[in-house]
């Protein structure tokens, strides 16, 4: 039976148009280095996945993060809905697609003028901007059968070239995370002041993707062509009916294969762990898409465990990223004492990267994976 919110997207599938925002550079003077008390310290959680909560819950996923903004006031980060609600196992293909794309792309339409404006005050903008170009690029992948090629490509360029402006801002905010809790320390405000103006750089390319493809208009019209020729191209053919449970069945299995491939590689090999992250990151988002076609176990038992997989992964992941730039900056320190200071702090990176990588290790047993792959495999039956 059709739902009125399939009607709704069928019927009209038209883009709301974002909030206009003020999208200027907020450099302002009162613009400061982040300290331990500002937002950015709430970007990364280091502790052990398995002691952090994970977002199994829907009723979680309407919760907003905060952040303290230069003004002392309350800078509110909305989320956004990962599942794809409104849709049922035998909703038509063609209308999930619809409401899949749609959803996915608004919100990169909203939270893009944000990342450009409010980040640096406000880091989770940017984090959040990157999932929601990663949720999107899960539909044209999940989905690309439905969409004309010449509007996939054009959306794929676009998500993709949005998420690389992001990727130094986003790593500059997980090194400013680190560093806060010695920001009173020299020489670490050195380096703070350091990594603050390497961060308004990064800025400069968040601000670059909104004026070209958010202020302009051009995102928003590239998503209204694609969903209108889903509509008539798909709408009333053989493979637009299809039922959505038909289609999610045949279209996860090829993604569960590549996943378990990975996850049965040796993984204490780095290359390896990083390649079950990725494997793991993209049947995550084809999961968090097509769940409404599967059993509730799928939300309440499966995804939970995934979760927790991409966690751990995504906190040593972060260790490798913030080792990275300290190598960077340690060639170009003249300082012995700066030189000292920074070998110091990627020694600390290393360790705990080092602990993360043990604990994951011991955590990820055959069993785990065994029970990990009976529980999709119960629910794709």
């Amino acid at each position: 039976m059709t739902t009125k919110r399939q009607s709704a997207v069928a019927a009209d599938a038209v883009v709301t148009p974002a909030v206009q925002m003020d999208t200027r550079p907020q450099h302002s003077k009162a613009v400061k280095p982040t300290t331990a008390g500002d937002g950015a310290d709430q970007i990364h959680d280091s502790r052990p996945a398995a002691d952090v909560a994970t977002d199994s819950d829907p009723k979680q996923d309407a919760s907003v993060s905060e952040a303290v903004t230069e003004d002392e006031s309350t800078s509110v980060v909305p989320n956004g809905d990962k599942w794809l609600r409104g849709f049922g196992p035998d909703s038509p293909l063609a209308e999930v697609a619809i409401g899949a794309l749609q959803s996915r792309l608004e919100r990169v339409v909203a939270i893009l003028p944000l990342a450009a404006s409010s980040a640096m005050t406000n880091p989770e903008y940017v984090h959040q901007l990157r999932v929601s170009c990663r949720r999107t690029h899960a539909v044209l992948e999940v989905f690309g059968d439905l969409i004309r090629d010449k509007n996939r490509l054009k959306l794929e360029k676009i998500v993709r070239e949005i998420r690389k402006r992001s990727n130094e801002a986003r790593d500059c905010d997980v090194l400013r995370a680190r560093l806060a809790p010695m920001a009173a320390l020299p020489p670490a405000d050195h380096f703070i002041n350091m990594l603050w103006v390497q961060r308004l750089a990064a800025q400069r390319d968040v601000e670059k993707s909104q004026k070209k493809w958010g202020k302009s208009g051009k995102l928003a019209q590239s998503l209204v062509k694609t969903l209108a020729h889903i509509k008539d191209k798909h709408s009333d053919s053989k493979s637009g009916r299809v039922s959505f449970r038909q289609f999610a069945g045949k279209r996860i299995r090829p993604i569960l294969r590549d996943f378990f491939a990975a996850a049965e590689q040796d993984v204490t090999d780095i290359t390896a762990l990083h390649a079950l992250r990725i494997e793991g990151k993209q049947l995550r988002y084809a999961v968090e898409l097509l769940a409404s076609a599967f059993p509730a176990r799928m939300t309440k038992q499966v995804y939970p465990k995934l979760a927790r997989l991409q966690d751990r992964l995504g906190a040593i992941n972060d260790h490798a990223t913030a080792q990275s730039l300290l190598q960077k900056w340690i060639a170009s320190s003249p300082a012995t004492i700066d030189r000292s200071f920074l070998e110091d702090l990627l020694q600390n990176e290393q360790i705990e990267m080092e602990r993360l990588r043990r604990e994951f290790l011991a955590w990820w047993t055959p069993a785990h994976r065994k029970e990990l792959k009976r529980g999709f495999s119960r629910c794709l039956k």
